[in-house]
């Protein structure tokens, strides 16, 4: 529906903190029974105009990922950064991390990529290139940074 243009996109003024506080909090019980710690470093003034609904998917995708590839105790760090008329918005944690080759395959439809997380947990390997879609549909664009054994950062960008 997304990639048909036949999903609705309503884009409204919201404040950003309180979309990811309600994320984290949904999965604050997964993070808890790994002892992940979160941290949200967002400034809880900033507003965006985008579709409320698809930012907290996608937050909510990109932190399910960071909880089931960080291994029990690491921590995943959550923050903002205005950048001309965007914000530009970092979930970095202390995971096992990507390889260089396998990080080219994580936004590439023909390339689905998918391993077990660090206590097994299964995906589909199809939540990024939704996400990538939903972003890229509201004019932001996303990318990952990445090292095998220091963790990925992944940032998006959403228009203010």
């Amino acid at each position: 529906m997304l990639q048909t243009n036949k999903m609705e996109i309503k884009i409204e003024k919201f404040n950003l903190y309180e979309c990811l506080s309600q994320t984290i909090a949904l999965l604050k019980q997964t993070a808890l029974n790994k002892e992940i710690k979160i941290s949200c470093f967002v400034d809880n003034k900033i507003y965006v105009n985008a579709d409320r609904n698809m930012v907290c998917t996608i937050a909510r995708n990109i932190i399910s990922n960071a909880i089931k590839f960080t291994n029990k105790g690491g921590e995943i760090t959550i923050s903002s950064n205005p950048v001309e008329n965007l914000v530009e918005i970092s979930i970095k944690d202390t995971g096992v991390g990507i390889e260089k080759k396998n990080l080219d395959k994580l936004f590439v439809i023909d390339e689905t990529f998918t391993t077990k997380g660090t206590a097994n947990e299964e995906g589909t390997g199809l939540g990024l290139l939704l996400c990538k879609e939903m972003i890229e549909k509201q004019g932001g664009k996303l990318w990952a940074e990445s090292e095998p054994g220091k963790g990925s950062n992944f940032v998006f960008t959403i228009p203010t």
